[in-house]
C-alpha cells in the first residue's frame, strides 16, 4: 500500500487536505511553534530546518496525527478515497514497518549530514567573503601587488564553495 500511496499523492495533496498553507515549497512546521516557515516541502517528502523532522508524506501524516505507520496509511487511504487493498497479515505488516523505519532513519541521517556540511560551507563562505571585503578595502597603490594575489585566492575559494554547495544540493535532493 505504501508504494501505491506514494505514487498517487504528493506532499502538496497532503498539505491541502489537512489545511496546512504552503508558499513556494515552504510552510510553517506543524510539529513545533513556528513563527517563520521552516519546513521545506519536496514532491514526496519534507524536512524542517528547525526541529529536524523529516520523512515522506506518510510519515508526515504519522507525525501530524500521532499514528503508527499502518494507521497513517489507513488514514490516507480513507481520507483520499483511494480504495487501496489494506495489508492485514501481521507478519507482512511488521516487515513493511521495519523496512519503512530503516528507510526513514537513512533519510534522516542523510538530511543531518547535508545540514552539517551546508552549515560548515556557509560559515566558510562567510569567512572568505568577509576577508575579501577586508582586503579589498585595504588595497591601495602601495600594496596592490601584495594584496591582489590574496584577494584572487580568496575569490577562487568562494567560487569553489559555491560549486560545493550546489553539488550538495544535487546530491541530497
Amino acid at each position: 500500500m505504501k508504494e501505491e500511496i506514494l505514487s498517487l499523492l504528493n506532499m502538496q495533496d497532503i498539505l491541502d487536505k489537512y489545511q496546512i498553507k504552503s508558499n513556494h515549497g515552504k510552510c510553517s512546521c506543524p510539529f513545533h511553534t513556528d513563527k517563520n516557515p521552516s519546513m521545506k516541502i519536496y514532491e514526496k517528502s519534507f524536512y524542517c530546518f528547525s526541529c529536524n523532522r523529516t520523512g515522506d508524506l506518510i510519515q508526515f501524516v504519522q507525525f501530524l496525527f500521532n499514528l503508527d505507520f499502518v494507521k497513517a496509511m489507513q488514514k490516507i487511504n480513507y481520507d483520499f478515497n483511494l480504495n487501496l487493498k489494506e495489508v492485514t497479515d501481521k507478519k507482512q505488516l511488521r516487515e513493511i514497518q521495519i523496512k519503512y523505519e530503516r528507510e526513514r532513519k537513512k533519510k534522516e541521517q542523510l538530511k543531518k549530514e547535508y545540514n552539517e556540511k551546508m552549515i560548515r560551507a556557509s560559515n566558510n563562505y562567510r569567512i572568505y567573503s568577509n576577508l575579501v571585503k577586508m582586503f579589498k578595502s585595504e588595497i591601495n597603490e602601495d600594496n596592490w601587488e601584495e594584496l591582489q594575489p590574496v584577494v584572487s585566492f580568496l575569490e577562487e575559494k568562494l567560487e569553489l564553495l559555491d560549486e560545493y554547495m550546489d553539488n550538495l544540493d544535487k546530491k541530497y535532493e
